[in-house]
């Protein structure tokens, strides 16, 4: 199904998450705040889709396993305002280590203070709040995102489906069925960084969002240059340096086991299971805006 006025659809899909994020910051009465939304789609045809079986998983998804006759996958990335990944930069001037006793904690917080000194991770290498928050405040938002896309896609006789934001892998294997990142790359939002986090052109400290229509969209280019320091040449390797838990090391490796450990760690600190976050490697680093 072709369209003629497909300009006129991205238009008016990037005003849906353009006018979306500034609702949802009015009614929710978040505490996050979102720089420009980014927008870009791939076709589901794309070749990279079927590697992504031997990248990642057999089990991973194809577009069509979400939408028969698939056709094209809209990707969008949700940056965060500049503060946010300042906020959740390691700080080597804080205590290295969480020190109970001294302070004044209620019971909550002292309980929370347990679960993370049991894993032994030092107070300034913890997710701020304001992570947390922004973390679990654009999942909501792109829920609410996804469902107007969708509903507009309907509007124009397509169909469309999409995973969630975050929870859709396998936490036995650490494998994603539908891996959000690499369909961004694949659509052309962004490069991956030595961290193997996405780097968009506003960076890599943001979420992202995609979803799968049976509507056939123009497709974006993928960027020629390469939005990673190291990558292009450069002599930088500040999201490994960022990683003190040394789940990242400078061959481009990533300890997927100490990773998901810090992660659960961390949502044990927060008593919510849906916050499994970190974010120090897009923290405070060159990539991070």
């Amino acid at each position: 199904m072709v369209r003629k006025d497909d300009d006129k659809i991205i238009k008016q899909l990037k005003e849906i998450l353009t006018t979306g994020v500034k609702e949802y910051t009015e009614k929710a009465k978040v505490q996050t705040e979102w720089r420009e939304p980014l927008i870009a789609i791939a076709s589901a045809q794309d070749e990279l889709f079927y590697q992504l079986k031997s990248v990642i998983s057999p089990e991973h998804n194809l577009p069509k396993d979400l939408v028969p006759e698939a056709k094209s996958v809209i990707c969008y990335f949700l940056p965060f305002a500049a503060p946010i990944p300042t906020s959740n930069a390691v700080d080597t001037m804080k205590p290295a280590m969480i020190n109970i006793e001294e302070q004044n904690f209620t019971a909550e917080k002292k309980r929370k203070l347990d679960n993370n000194k049991s894993a032994n991770i030092p107070e300034n290498l913890r997710p701020t709040t304001s992570w947390a928050k922004a973390y679990k405040e654009t999942n909501d938002l792109i829920g609410i995102l996804n469902k107007k896309l969708k509903s507009t896609l309907q509007d124009l006789g397509g169909r469309a489906n999409y995973a969630a934001a975050t929870g859709n892998f396998s936490p036995a294997e650490l494998i994603s069925y539908w891996s959000h990142k690499h369909a961004a790359y694949i659509a052309g939002l962004g490069t991956f960084g030595l961290h193997q986090m996405l780097i968009t052109r506003a960076g890599s400290a943001g979420r992202i969002g995609s979803l799968v229509t049976d509507l056939k969209l123009p497709v974006t280019e993928r960027p020629e240059q390469e939005y990673c320091l190291a990558k292009a040449g450069k002599d930088c390797q500040q999201c490994i340096d960022s990683c003190h838990f040394k789940a990242l090391t400078a061959d481009n490796r990533l300890n997927k086991e100490k990773c998901y450990e810090i992660l659960q760690a961390n949502a044990r600190y927060f008593a919510d299971d849906s916050l499994e976050i970190c974010g120090k490697c897009v923290s405070g680093v060159p990539c991070s805006i």
